[in-house]
């Protein structure tokens, strides 16, 4: 009785065990006391009764959280299955390596639409390609929170299998968690290179079409008085005055005579 009091005081157990092996009806009579069952019912921390063989059966097994037939079959309840946690690991690589997948064809995704939806050579391009730039961050900073989350899980299943020194497997299976997450790092850094590159490569193609280097070869961009772009001499009266729009500036004139010239 005094040894679950003190038990639930100082609270460092996660849970008790009240047991003893085989013996007579009067050596397991102490687990049928009243005091021995109060105490059993009114501890904080869970109790696993364990006393004597399957068949005996105390007043304390009925107060306790959980039944055990004998004292070490308590502890076979109370102690972690190693192989569970190594599946466990297993399955952790797993959900990372898919989630990384996942990002990855999200992110091709959202940059081919986003190329696709370019309409001018130099803001939109620059714009679209600060995103990708942001998705690199995030992306790389989402990865290592994952594997920090993931070295700490691991770790903290370590430290509660020390009984058990499956030290060699957890190794293993961190160095195969690195290598997987190493391997699928450059992936994404050579997509994400060969997005940049493609980026690159239209906005040079639209720079050489662009209206500006038309207008750098000496041709120019005449207007109207409401701002509408000059395309045919039906558009333009004697007297009208214009704009013309050169490469380094405007010059405004007036038209003194149209003609016609088919070529």
């Amino acid at each position: 009785v005094q040894a679950i009091a003190d038990a639930n005081q100082y609270g460092q157990c996660d849970a008790l065990i009240v047991g003893r092996g085989g013996g007579s009806l009067e050596d397991l009579w102490p687990f049928n006391e009243e005091a021995v069952a109060r105490a059993v019912f009114a501890s904080e921390i869970p109790v696993v009764s364990a006393v004597g063989h399957e068949v005996d059966f105390t007043i304390a097994d009925f107060a306790a959280d959980l039944r055990a037939p004998t004292p070490s079959a308590a502890a076979e309840l109370l102690s972690p299955d190693g192989e569970d946690m190594l599946n466990q690991f297993e399955g952790f690589e797993m959900l990372l390596a898919e989630a990384v997948i996942r990002k990855i064809r999200h992110l091709e995704q959202r940059t081919d639409y986003l190329q696709k939806r370019l309409q001018h050579p130099g803001r939109k391009l620059q714009e679209q390609t600060q995103h990708l730039d942001h998705l690199d961050i995030r992306l790389r900073r989402a990865m290592a929170g994952k594997m920090q989350q993931q070295t700490t899980q691991m770790q903290s299943a370590q430290d509660r299998l020390v009984r058990q020194s499956p030290k060699q497997a957890i190794a293993q299976r961190k160095q195969a968690v690195a290598n997987s997450v190493k391997q699928i790092m450059r992936a994404v850094s050579q997509q994400l290179e060969l997005k940049q590159s493609k980026t690159a490569q239209a906005m040079h193609l639209l720079d050489t079409v662009s209206p500006l280097k038309t207008l750098g070869r000496g041709y120019s961009i005449i207007r109207d008085s409401s701002d509408k772009v000059v395309k045919t001499v039906a558009q333009v009266s004697a007297g009208d005055t214009l704009r013309g729009q050169l490469t380094d500036g405007e010059v405004v004139f007036s038209v003194t005579e149209t003609t016609t010239k088919t070529l």
